[in-house]
């Protein structure tokens, strides 16, 4: 849904918010800046419980890769997201090297994480969240050190 030029999370859709400013980041840093905006998307179900240990298990999942099957909900989102932000990297990379929305995709075993250009990072973290909420899927923006999860997974901590 549109509203004033903004995505708009569907009203069927609420969230949990879980934040942590105490939880250090890793980013990919040249010359004091940081190279990309990272969020990870992944199986609720599979996550671990506890918040600070949702959010360093993200941590983690950001900074290395695997290659894995996935689920139908993760496939689906990455499927989703292909279309607007190409993949820069694996079978479904774009030949079109020059694409404004080149995205780098890691997939694992119950998670995806996405590094989206800073250009188009507000633009990648809100289609990739709308993508995730309508899947019922959790996603952590790394940057803010926030996630959100399908109201029914509720979190202690």
């Amino acid at each position: 849904m549109k509203s004033e030029g903004r995505s708009e999370l569907p009203a069927n859709r609420r969230l949990i918010v879980i934040s942590a400013a105490c939880l250090k980041q890793t980013r990919t840093v040249y010359l004091g800046r940081t190279m990309s905006y990272d969020i990870v998307v992944f199986d609720p179900a599979a996550a671990p419980q506890e918040s600070l240990a949702l959010l360093s298990w993200c941590q983690a999942l950001s900074q290395r890769v695997e290659h894995s099957e996935l689920t139908e909900a993760l496939r689906s989102w990455h499927q989703a997201m292909l279309w607007q932000f190409p993949a820069m990297n694996g079978d479904c990379a774009t030949d079109d090297v020059d694409h404004p929305c080149l995205t780098e995709y890691s997939i694992h075993r119950h998670a995806i994480s996405a590094s989206f250009c800073w250009s188009r990072s507000a633009e990648g973290a809100r289609a990739a969240s709308l993508a995730a909420v309508e899947r019922k899927l959790g996603f952590c923006d790394m940057q803010n050190e926030s996630v959100l999860l399908p109201l029914r997974m509720r979190r202690a901590g």
